[in-house]
């Protein structure tokens, strides 16, 4: 019997690289509108997930409903687009997501291992200067 591995941040793997793909193109809101519909439009089993507990979830179902899928992308790369916009706000265009990417690319490097969840927030953090306690804990509940 194969066992499946429970993974708690496939959310931040998808929903950060369609973030960063779509970054260019945001300023027409209708992707961000998008990933918002997903949110909205999801059944309760999903809305009523953290992101935490739908990634795990999304371990094991991910292929057999899509909307799993299209909730975890969605809120990863909505919070994305909310760390962006805090970081440069905090820093008056200084830094933005990009150095949070970065300080997580360089810390595995580093440390030669990957990142736990909850080392995340405190890397990124880090990475750009800005305490990001605020964006990271708004997003780990169940959205309202």
């Amino acid at each position: 019997m194969a066992s499946s591995t429970l993974i708690e941040t496939i959310w931040l793997n998808e929903g950060f690289i369609w973030y960063v793909s779509f970054q260019q193109i945001l300023s027409d809101e209708g992707i961000l509108n998008w990933w918002k519909s997903n949110m909205d439009n999801a059944p309760d089993f999903i809305k009523n997930k953290t992101l935490k507990e739908l990634s795990l979830l999304g371990s094991t179902q991910y292929a057999s409903d899509f909307r799993i899928g299209k909730n975890l992308f969605s809120r990863g790369a909505l919070m994305a687009y909310d760390l962006d916009e805090y970081i440069q706000k905090q820093t008056n265009g200084e830094k933005s997501f990009k150095d949070a990417m970065l300080g997580l690319l360089n810390w595995s490097n580093e440390n030669q291992r990957a990142f736990k969840f909850n080392e995340i927030e405190s890397i990124i953090s880090q990475a750009t200067g800005v305490d990001l306690s605020p964006i990271w804990n708004k997003w780990q509940n169940v959205p309202k």
